[in-house]
């Protein structure tokens, strides 16, 4: 048995499109880094150690939603790098504290710049005033989705 798509255009589904998106946003994102020597997952842990330094492993993995074990990859990377430096916890004997080399701190702006770079050519064709008006939508698309995650309601809602 097979499913009967007649009629129906995946191509302008919403959640396709934003996977889709994603995906090539992803992967353009991927060829810049490599020319800065990262790669997509070191990138969320410096970006998330210039929010906050001095996290330990176990948080790290946890604000980022990854595994323990995956981040100690990732840090012993970065540590390998220059990048970042792993400090002996102040009241946990067990712990280290990660915190930012200068080394990473000069591969903020070059980081930004790629990042920049992406987002220009994505919108290239759109007018400052829809692009503005994008992000308005798309973060209201975000709020909904955010809320669809918090409800407490149990049963699936195929056929709705």
């Amino acid at each position: 048995m097979s499913l009967d798509l007649s009629g129906y255009d995946i191509n302008r589904n919403l959640g396709f499109v934003i996977s889709d998106l994603h995906r090539l946003i992803t992967t353009a994102m991927d060829k810049e880094l490599k020319a800065l020597g990262l790669t997509r997952s070191q990138l969320r842990v410096v970006l998330h150690l210039t929010r906050e330094q001095g996290l330990t492993q176990v948080r790290i993995a946890e604000d980022l939603e990854m595994g323990k074990v995956a981040v100690g990859g990732l840090l012993d990377r970065l540590e390998a790098k220059d990048l970042i430096e792993r400090r002996p916890h102040p009241t946990d004997r067990r712990a280290t504290c990660i915190f930012l080399t200068a080394k990473s701190d000069a591969l903020h702006k070059p980081i930004l710049k790629s990042g920049g770079y992406v987002t220009r050519q994505m919108v290239a064709n759109i007018s400052p005033k829809d692009q503005e008006r994008l992000v308005d939508l798309l973060l209201m698309v975000k709020q909904n989705t955010q809320a669809l995650l918090s409800d407490t309601d149990t049963e699936t809602h195929q056929d709705t």
